[in-house]
């Protein structure tokens, strides 16, 4: 069901179907200040956070709370990711809902309406008549981290399957890579799970894994993590077997992620340089991150 809404010269395209809407024509004036302060909050948070685990790890050898900082650093570093190709998972508020619904009405139809709740976002910017913005129903999952992960995953799987089929030069290293960090996000299982996930809560709330206090004093997970140097993400290894190692795959694969969205977000500051864009916030952090190494 196609629902047309016209505004003065903003012109938003509502097409409400299965649950799902989309907005077309949108005025860019509002939505990149909106995907900017989405992009910055998320990578800015899991540079913050991959800085303070090296820190704890480093001078007070602990191994719990830098492991599960290194998992929020991989977390928002996820979103961040998403939100630098114009995508990501967003809560509809009722009153945004509402304002959507009331322009639904203005038309006279009322048989299909648009609920609160979280949503996939994308951005598409091919189309002649301006930017559309397609929102998705979020599924809930076993819970709101299990959840993002399997569609970050499916974030991957879908640019992958892009650059195949649009013939780009590196296609194969990005389904190569798209699979490798979903493997590792996942576990030893390709099945929609979030193994990630399943980690942090063992060791948040179940105090497994022997990484907490009191540690031995040769302790392997404590040697992992004052390994692990801020690097470019092509040099971290995702190696370890979540079965045999699972604390060392936990580590090697939120590492990796953070080191993905330093690398992202470098690229990104060159890009947006001046005033109070992100390039002049991520250089004040960067700083504290390489002095980190």
């Amino acid at each position: 069901m196609r629902r047309w809404i016209e505004i003065g010269a903003f012109v938003p395209k509502v097409i409400s179907s299965a649950g799902g809407f989309e907005m077309g024509s949108v005025n860019t004036r509002q939505l990149v200040p909106f995907i900017t302060h989405e992009y910055e909050r998320f990578a800015l948070s899991s540079a913050e956070s991959i800085l303070v685990a090296n820190l704890e790890s480093d001078i007070h050898g602990l191994t719990g709370w830098p492991l599960l900082k290194m998992y929020y650093s991989a977390f928002f570093a996820a979103h961040a990711i998403m939100r630098s190709q114009g995508a990501g998972v967003t809560k509809l508020e009722k009153k945004q809902a509402a304002k959507i619904n009331s322009f639904l009405a203005l038309l006279g139809e009322h048989d299909e309406t648009v609920t609160a709740g979280m949503y996939l976002y994308q951005l598409d910017i091919s189309q002649r008549s301006g930017p559309i913005v397609t929102f998705t129903p979020h599924e809930p999952g076993a819970g709101v981290h299990e959840s993002f992960w399997n569609s970050f995953c499916d974030h991957l799987d879908g640019h992958a399957k892009t650059a195949v089929r649009s013939g780009t030069v590196d296609a194969t290293a990005i389904v190569t890579g798209s699979e490798e960090v979903c493997r590792a996000i996942r576990g030893s299982s390709s099945h929609a799970g979030a193994w990630l996930s399943t980690m942090r809560n063992q060791i948040n709330y179940q105090h497994q894994h022997s990484v907490w206090f009191p540690l031995k004093r040769r302790n392997k997970v404590k040697e992992l993590l004052s390994g692990l140097q801020i690097q470019p993400s092509k040099l971290a290894k995702l190696a370890a077997s979540p079965k045999t190692h699972p604390v060392q795959a936990f580590a090697e694969a939120t590492f990796y992620l953070a080191c993905l969205n330093i690398d992202v977000a470098e690229v990104i500051a060159t890009r947006s340089s001046k005033g109070n864009a992100f390039g002049p916030k991520w250089k004040r952090i960067r700083a504290l991150v390489k002095s980190g190494h």
